[in-house]
């Protein structure tokens, strides 16, 4: 099962190479939320050694194996207002910052995504919250989103 908001080719980790990680209900983290994941570094399949928010935009899931994918585009504190304002999704609401317990502005890069597999190696929580989930975008954050996917292309209105 493939459930996605963009459309992408590109590769990912062989999902047999970690174990996988449980979250309440056995479920993967649902399109739109917001989680805490270690990005890879170097070969691009080697965690990173910092935990970083991360915007799920797509999961997969194999029934049997029971593991699991998620597609994620990458959280920065540098926001590049100016350049990216546009065509990112920028995170500043001082009560969203609360809610989704991102303890600065964060902007989610649009144009860079990952395929991660849904393992403890990739996605585990930040020392100030227990969760590897932080919380869902609200409603004005998706359509804000989705506005941005449309001027990046990835989307078109039907």
């Amino acid at each position: 099962m493939i459930q996605q908001d963009a459309t992408t080719s590109e590769s990912h980790t062989e999902l047999t190479e970690f174990a996988p990680v449980q979250v309440s209900g056995g479920t993967l983290p649902r399109l739109h939320q917001v989680v805490w994941c270690r990005l890879p570094e170097g070969d691009g399949q080697t965690p990173g050694r910092s935990v970083r928010p991360a915007l799920v935009r797509g999961s997969k899931h194999n029934p049997t194996t029971r593991r699991g994918a998620l597609l994620v585009s990458h959280g920065t504190t540098k926001l590049d207002s100016k350049n990216c304002a546009a065509v990112d999704l920028i995170i500043q609401n001082a009560q969203r910052l609360y809610d989704l317990k991102l303890p600065m502005a964060v902007r989610f890069d649009l144009g860079l995504t990952n395929w991660l597999p849904w393992c403890r190696e990739f996605f585990a929580p930040p020392d100030h919250y227990p969760y590897i989930i932080a919380g869902s975008l609200s409603e004005a954050e998706r359509a804000r989103l989705r506005d941005m996917l449309k001027r990046r292309g990835i989307i078109q209105e039907l």
